[in-house]
C-alpha cells in the first residue's frame, strides 16, 4: 500500500476506534478486524505513524510489530508494503497496484505451507515479546527508583486475575523478565504471582497509586 496514502489515514484513527486490516503475504492470517489502542508519530525525523491494535476475537494477542527478513519493524507507516488495505469508518483503502510479497519465492521452488505458518507464528510471537518487554522495562524501572510503587493494572480482559490494585512485596528483573509477589491491597489475603513473560500481554494499562516511604 503506498506509505503516504497509509500514513494519512494512520493520522485519522483514535484510540478505542475499530478498523479491518488486510495484510500481504507471508502475514495474510493476521487479516481481521482490530481495535486501536495507539496511535501516534513514531521516533525520528521522518514522522512514520506507528499505531498498536488488538484483534477484536482476541484482544489479548496485541500486535505493535511485525518481523520482516530478522529485523522487527514497528507497525505503522513504515510497515506499508505488508498493508494490501485499511477500511475505516466503511471506506476501503487499498493498495494500487497490488503490492510485491515482502519475501518473494524462490524461482522452480514454490514455498510450502509450513513455511509460510512458521513464519506467521514468529511474526505474532515477535508482537506479544515486544508487549511483554516493554511493560517489563517500564515497571522494572520505576520499581528501581523506588521499590515501595504499588500499582493499579488493568488487564485486555476484565476478568483477568492481575485487575486490582496491588501492593509489591518483593521482585526481581532478570534477562528482560520481571517477576513481582504481589498481596491485593483490598483484600490481604489474595496473593498473585506477576511474570512479564506470561502476564505482560494481559496488561492494558499500569498506574502508580502510592508509593510507601522506605522506614
Amino acid at each position: 500500500m503506498d506509505k503516504h496514502i497509509l500514513h494519512s489515514v494512520l493520522e485519522t484513527l483514535t484510540v478505542g476506534q475499530i478498523v479491518n486490516l488486510g495484510f500481504n503475504e507471508p502475514f495474510s492470517s493476521l487479516t481481521g478486524d482490530y481495535k486501536v489502542l495507539v496511535s501516534k508519530v513514531g521516533r525520528g525525523r521522518n514522522g512514520s505513524r506507528v499505531i498498536e491494535i488488538a484483534p477484536i476475537s482476541n484482544p489479548m494477542n496485541i500486535l505493535s510489530a511485525i518481523e520482516v527478513n530478522g529485523r522487527t519493524k514497528l507497525l505503522g507507516s513504515a510497515t506499508s508494503e505488508l498493508i494490501n488495505s485499511i477500511t475505516v469508518n466503511g471506506k476501503v483503502h487499498d493498495a494500487e497496484p497490488a503490492e510485491e510479497s515482502v519475501q518473494p519465492r524462490r524461482r522452480g521452488r514454490p514455498a510450502g505451507k509450513t513455511a509460510k505458518n512458521l513464519e506467521e507464528k514468529q511474526c505474532a510471537k515477535t508482537s506479544k515479546q515486544v508487549q511483554c518487554e516493554r511493560v517489563a522495562k517500564v515497571l522494572s524501572d520505576i520499581l528501581t527508583e523506588n521499590p515501595q510503587t504499588n500499582f493499579k493494572f488493568v488487564a485486555m480482559d476484565p476478568v483477568s486475575p492481575i485487575n486490582g490494585e496491588w501492593k509489591v512485596e518483593n521482585w526481581t528483573f532478570n534477562e528482560g523478565v520481571l517477576k513481582m509477589n504481589l498481596t491485593n491491597m483490598d483484600n490481604p489475603e489474595i496473593k498473585q504471582e506477576f511474570d512479564s513473560e506470561i502476564h505482560g500481554i494481559e496488561v492494558k494499562d499500569a498506574q502508580i497509586i502510592g508509593v510507601e516511604e522506605e522506614v
